[in-house]
């Protein structure tokens, strides 16, 4: 089975790199932790992932069961265009016919039958491990869906917080091509600039217009890409919060590697498939080998036969 350490480790790490100013209010506050909390309990790709995980747990279920015997009936109703007689003796005898009734139109059979597998060339047995095979792969993807989930909301996040900055930069920039344009125009206006940089201060301007309004946009997409995720509308104003902070990275190259080595979904994904298809061989084979059950029918009124 996966162990879970790699999963801690990551969110603490990234969560480092955020000081969280709020806490959810309302559900228009969201901090850094909040925002991975609500995205793991709402997104609806993980949420797939997770009912497929059920699905699995089930399918062991279903597997082991084929183990156990299995109790199946059938009931048949039939109606005779005459009552069953014939030429015998004693009282019950049709004054029209001259022959004794012995039996009724109406004819109910029931049968009760149990199966039990005795030896089915290993197929049972390899379809039970089979399923558990498909369930722990299907907990490694779910680890490896929740993973890559917490990572693309915590690099939104931060890019967001990143766009924010980069709009302060455009707008303290703009604000100061401004001044400078004023000053421009007025040095313009007395002779002391040629009109080439007054030119020149008015295109600045206009660039700085265009990288102010990028900015904002690229806040507006972060900030729907962060609904998105949370499965919020993309309009709904929420106040994503927070500020960056660097910390230098904790581990080393080949302590990142071991972890990974020991760690990493994609690697125990790619393992149990390889298992599933061991399996897969072994079901494929079993119908080379002899079948051997027990049955067991009960008809109520007649007697048992034990096949």
């Amino acid at each position: 089975m996966m162990k879970s350490s790699v999963f801690p480790c990551l969110y603490l790490f990234f969560l480092l790199l955020f000081v969280p100013a709020h806490n959810v209010g309302a559900g228009d506050v969201l901090d850094l932790e909040a925002t991975v909390k609500m995205g793991l309990e709402r997104n609806h790709s993980l949420q797939a992932v997770r009912e497929a995980l059920i699905g699995t747990e089930y399918g062991v279920k279903s597997a082991r069961g084929a183990f156990g015997p299995r109790l199946s009936t059938s009931y048949s109703y039939t109606r005779l265009d005459e009552a069953p007689s014939g030429m015998f003796p004693g009282e019950g005898i049709d004054p029209r016919t001259g022959e004794r009734i012995t039996g009724s139109r109406n004819v109910w059979t029931m049968n009760f039958n149990i199966e039990q597998p005795l030896f089915t060339g290993f197929n049972i047995l390899s379809n039970f491990e089979r399923a558990k095979l498909g369930n722990e792969q299907a907990r490694s993807q779910f680890a490896r869906a929740e993973l890559e989930l917490v990572l693309e909301m915590q690099n939104t996040f931060l890019d967001l917080l990143a766009a924010r900055e980069a709009v302060r930069v455009a707008e303290d920039s703009l604000t100061r091509l401004r001044s400078y344009l004023t000053r421009s125009q007025s040095f313009y206006d007395v002779g002391l600039v040629p009109r080439l940089d007054l030119l020149q201060a008015q295109v600045d301007v206009a660039q700085a217009e265009q990288n102010l309004i990028s900015a904002q946009n690229g806040v507006d997409n972060l900030t729907a890409r962060l609904n998105m995720l949370l499965n919020l509308p993309l309009e709904k104003e929420v106040l994503y919060q927070g500020e960056l902070e660097f910390l230098p990275f904790p581990f080393e190259f080949e302590e990142c590697r071991v972890l990974a080595l020991q760690n990493r979904p994609d690697i125990f994904i790619a393992d149990k498939s390889v298992q599933i298809a061991m399996k897969d061989e072994k079901i494929t084979a079993s119908s080379f080998y002899p079948q051997v059950g027990a049955s067991f029918n009960y008809t109520p009124g007649m007697e048992m036969i034990l096949v």
